[in-house]
């Protein structure tokens, strides 16, 4: 590690990383073993089939950061964020105890509800885990700092993802208690350590009307074009990302011949690709924005997901263990395709981060976070429910084909409005 990479690792943004490692790291475990539990050993909710369970559970889960979201950006920029990250740590333990309770006695309905609530602290906490990042770090470390937090992240999920996964998978129940427990009072620790920041803005006016109250900010925030076009590129990803992931438990099974196993492999692999991405983007990057990284990830996505699809219209065999699946050419190929996939989002995602807090005013900051992350439960939610509309008459193979085709259609419309941004970009340099 470098000496300016030692220089980020130190102190407070050390805390802040370790708090929403941890905190990432918690919120795979409980959902890829939710996820375990509907899509292999679950019997059917409210009578649906298993890609519409996955569906509802998705929806459960992004549907706070649709109604709370405003609320958290405004009270982030009108508080100490390390007190109220604090608050918020603390409310995940609760969470993770009502959690471990639905496992035990497999209260699935609970476990709906503690989906909700979790979605609910995610929303409250992402737009302080980007905006008080500026507080901790000079402005030259940004680049370098948010490439670390996704690298951090996408880490995080891998090891939630394969734990939470691996655990649900084998039966080991109890192990998944003991983790997110122990998980979630590690993360309220870590969040004691973090120094109080000055608040950012003290004349924010809360609307009793949430629906009201979101599109106030949406206004304030999307005056900015800038601020605007690249807000709805990343929730486009999120969009992209909820279509892939939710059904790729299905993919598994009736295409590509896996089990549980099979498809916590895939989903560790996917991950490590996201991660690394990430990280070699921000080191490219060099502190600047460049476009054509996004176009780069989004075209790769989906040139790896027609090359998923199409070698794999029909399962051609089943695979009764990971030995089985890494020992055939299938199975090799499909680990280089998930990681090839996994790299381009990484790409994909850390640039538009990147781009968000270089032009992001300091006094909104927290707030042009929850517009993005109300925009991307709107994508999301959309999303969702486009794609249960079109299960009921075609299959899972066919949705997600139409929405890599969707992904070419976005690149088109990202090469047709972003010169504007860049010539913003350029703009805003020559005059600071």
């Amino acid at each position: 590690m470098t000496k300016e990479n030692n220089k980020i690792f130190s102190g407070d943004f050390l805390y802040l990383f370790k708090v929403q490692f941890l905190g990432a790291f918690n919120d795979n475990i409980l959902k890829n073993a939710f996820i375990v539990l509907l899509a292999f050993y679950s019997s059917n909710i409210f009578n649906l089939p298993k890609s519409q369970m996955l569906n509802l559970a998705s929806i459960i889960f992004i549907t706070p950061f649709f109604i709370f979201s405003s609320y958290a950006g405004k009270l982030a920029d009108s508080s100490d964020k390390a007190k109220l990250i604090q608050i918020i740590k603390l409310c995940e333990v609760i969470i993770m105890l009502i959690a471990s309770i639905s496992f035990k006695y497999h209260l699935v309905t609970l476990l709906l509800i503690c989906l909700f609530l979790l979605g609910t602290h995610s929303a409250f906490f992402g737009p302080i885990k980007y905006s008080i990042v500026p507080n901790y770090l000079p402005r030259h470390s940004l680049v370098m700092a948010n490439g670390y937090i996704e690298m951090g992240t996408f880490g995080a999920i891998l090891l939630g993802q394969a734990l939470g996964s691996w655990l649900m998978a084998n039966g080991y129940m109890v192990g998944v208690v003991l983790l997110i427990l122990m998980v979630s009072v590690s993360g309220y620790y870590f969040s004691k350590k973090l120094t109080s920041v000055p608040i950012a803005n003290h004349e924010i006016k809360f609307y009793k009307n949430i629906f009201k109250d979101s599109w106030v900010m949406y206004k304030l925030v999307t005056n900015n074009r800038l601020i605007s076009l690249n807000l709805h590129c990343i929730s486009w990803f999120f969009a992209l990302g909820m279509v892939f992931t939710t059904q790729f438990p299905i993919l598994t099974i009736k295409y590509i011949g896996g089990n549980a196993h099979i498809f916590s492999l895939l989903l560790v692999i996917f991950t490590i690709g996201i991660g690394f991405g990430s990280l070699i983007c921000a080191k490219l990057s060099n502190s600047t924005f460049k476009r054509k990284y996004v176009i780069i990830g989004a075209i790769s996505i989906s040139l790896g997901f027609f090359i998923l699809l199409l070698t794999h219209i029909h399962p051609s065999r089943s695979y009764n263990n990971i030995t089985s699946f890494i020992n055939t050419v299938d199975g090799i190929s499909l680990i280089i395709n998930c990681l090839f996939i996994g790299l381009a989002g990484g790409f994909y995602s850390v640039t538009c981060y990147n781009e968000i807090q270089i032009i992001s005013p300091e006094n909104i900051r927290s707030q042009i976070i929850s517009t993005n992350n109300v925009l991307n439960a709107v994508y999301m939610l959309v999303a969702m429910l486009v794609s249960s509309l079109l299960l009921t008459f075609v299959s899972v193979w066919w949705l997600l084909m139409i929405t890599a085709v969707l992904n070419l259609v976005f690149v088109v419309l990202y090469v047709k409005f972003f010169p504007a941004i860049l010539e913003g970009i350029k703009s805003r340099y020559m005059h600071a």
